[in-house]
Parts: C-alpha cells; structure tokens; sequence
C-alpha cells in the first residue's frame, strides 16, 4: 500500500518507449508507485496477463488510473464505471481519476448525477473517483469541482490538484482552507510559466514544466493541502516535449529529482 511519503510517477510524462522501458526506468529513478492511462493499462494486461502483474515485475504499485470521461452523461455512467471497475480491478489500483473534456456536452445537473453513479459503480470494489478539474473544460476550477463533490456526497469520491490546473485557473487557496481533509486524493506535481504559451490545452500536453522551473507556487499549495489535514502521496505529472525527446531514463531521474526538491522546500512527508 502506498503511503504519503512514496514517490509516484504519471507513467505518460516519460519519453515513448515501450510501458516495460518506462517503468523499470521509473523503478530506476526511486518512483515506487506509477499512474497508467488506460491505454498502457490494457497493454500490459496483454503482455504480462495482468496489470498487477506487469507491474510489480518492476516492483511498482498502481496508485491510479486515469481516466474516466463519459460519466457526465448518465446514460453512459454505469456503462463506464463498469469497465473501469474491471480495470482498476486487475490493476490493483484503489484510484481511479475522473474528469470532463470540453468536446462533450455538459450539464451540471447531469454531471452530478453521472458522478454519483460512478463512483456507486467503483465504491463497490473499494475504488475512489477523484476529481480533477481542468481550466479549458466545463469543470474549470476548483469551485466546480467542489459543487460535484459535495452535492454528490459520496464517501469513496475526492479531488486531484494538479499544479498545472491550479495555477491556470486562478489559485484559490482560500476556499481549499474551506475543504474537509479527506477530500484531497492526490497531488499531481509540474510547474508552468508565468504567462500562458498558446492554447491551454495544447500548452498542458506539451509545455508544462519541472517543478521549480515556472511560476507556480507549489510550496504554498502544499502547505495548505497540510493544513487541511490531508497527506495524499505526491505524484509528478510533466508532460514537456523538451522532456520527451531525452533516453527514458534521464527523464526519469530528473523527474524524480524534480519531485523531491518540491516536496523537501515544503517540508512535505517523506
């Protein structure tokens, strides 16, 4: 099981190799937990029989997988949180991560209820939804995000904050002072520069940056994550096309690096 002091790797931020070459890269680095896209999940289920399987050969646990999109539409909740409950099954991964792109229609209404039946439809096999919100999307910030949450009221449901989404999006660091403690999932690390590069979107796959290399300030949004009572381990989240055209393991490591200098200049749980 892994605690708030082990180090987790968005296995997408490493450069294109094959998802063994990654993780045994990430095993290299110091990384003891990984998040997979369901794309690598259904890859090494193929390969190795299991995903659980092809992960602990490299001596990784699955903190997460990512994500769940159709679940804004309730007609298509059940369906998906079906599928993903198998998935997040064969992985052994106790998370799974929800959120809304903006090329599918959207009700907030709709959304709620869509919500509650996914994370009904996962809570059975003692899986959180975590929700993420992204600044380009229809659940843009953290007031969004929180109106799900609280107006679902699901037990097993809880937010990811990643630094990319929180500094795009305004930081509201008042209102998660507001916010129960059990409520923080999970913590995606990366930086971004002081003004916007282009589109948001694109500039999120593509232009994020290390942890202490932009303008966000990571030190104060894990204090406050602190403050609430809550210890998510850290997972780093970068996806930089700088980053992706170096051997997979030196983009391991500095990632790695990157990781544990955020978390040590905030004195953050090791």
């Amino acid at each position: 099981m892994l605690g708030s002091g082990d180090r987790i790797l968005s296995l997408a931020s490493l450069p294109k190799a094959s998802v063994d070459e990654r993780l045994e890269a990430a095993a290299r680095a110091g990384f003891k937990g990984v998040t997979l896209w369901t794309d690598d999940a259904c890859s090494l289920a193929r390969s190795a029989g299991t995903i659980r399987a092809g992960v602990e050969a490299h001596g990784h646990e699955v903190a997460c997988i990512e994500a769940a999109l159709r679940w804004v539409s309730p007609d298509e909740a059940a369906e998906e949180a079906l599928a993903l409950a198998a998935l997040c099954d064969g992985a052994g991964s106790q998370s799974l991560l929800a959120c809304a792109l903006p090329d599918r229609a959207y009700d907030t209404e709709d959304a709620i209820r869509g919500f509650e039946t996914l994370c009904d439809g996962l809570g059975h096999g003692g899986v959180t939804v975590s929700l993420e919100f992204l600044p380009w999307s229809p659940i843009a910030n953290l007031a969004d995000a929180w109106r799900i949450l609280e107006s679902a009221g699901r037990e097993n449901a809880g937010l990811t904050l990643d630094v990319f989404n929180w500094y795009r999006s305004g930081s509201d660091l008042d209102l998660l002072s507001t916010l129960p403690g059990h409520i923080v999932r999970s913590i995606q690390l990366c930086d971004a520069s002081a003004k916007p590069i282009g589109e948001l979107a694109h500039e999120a796959m593509h232009d994020r940056l290390l942890p202490g290399q932009g303008g966000a300030d990571i030190g104060a949004l894990l204090t406050s994550v602190k403050k609430t009572g809550a210890r998510p381990a850290l997972t780093i989240e970068v996806f930089n096309d700088t980053l992706m055209a170096l051997p997979v393991d030196v983009a391991a490591t500095r990632l790695f690096e990157a990781l544990e200098s955020s978390a040590a200049e905030a004195d953050y749980p090791r």
